[in-house]
């Protein structure tokens, strides 16, 4: 392809908003209205967003400072009919193309025998919590 003959760098085609939406959306919620188990998920969910944000900030500065010839696109919402997937990264080289699911995960993670992912992590109390499967995750529902 000549587009890459012409790119001495990385080149980002689009930047990712949701996540900082989301956490807008989120801190605007009044917590001390909430019940307390609930003003708990809300404040475990804050602290999961701005750790993904984290994620992604890093996994861009990588690919922006890799001084390769890519196209980056990042957050794209495929959609198909009634199958719909999110993709973080989508990388384009001259070679080949990535689809990255970044994570920026804390906590035990373990993969039981059904393929189910389990993080247990201990913020003042030990918490079990399934997750969403990163592999499930990149694949068209």
């Amino acid at each position: 392809m000549s587009l890459f003959r012409k790119l001495k760098e990385p080149v980002f085609l689009t930047e990712s908003r949701s996540a900082e939406l989301k956490l807008e959306q989120l801190q605007s919620i009044d917590a001390n209205r909430l019940p307390a188990d609930v003003r708990g998920r809300l404040e475990d969910e804050i602290k999961r967003t701005i750790l993904g944000m984290k994620g992604e900030r890093n996994l861009a500065y990588e690919l922006q400072n890799s001084y390769m010839p890519m196209i980056v696109l990042q957050d794209l919402f495929l959609e198909q009919g009634t199958s719909s997937a999110q993709v973080d990264f989508l990388v384009i080289t001259r070679k080949c193309v990535f689809v990255i699911e970044c994570k920026n995960l804390y906590g035990n993670i373990q993969i039981n025998s059904n393929g189910n992912f389990i993080r247990t992590v201990d913020w003042g109390a030990k918490k079990e919590e399934g997750m969403y499967s990163p592999v499930r995750q990149i694949r068209c529902t």
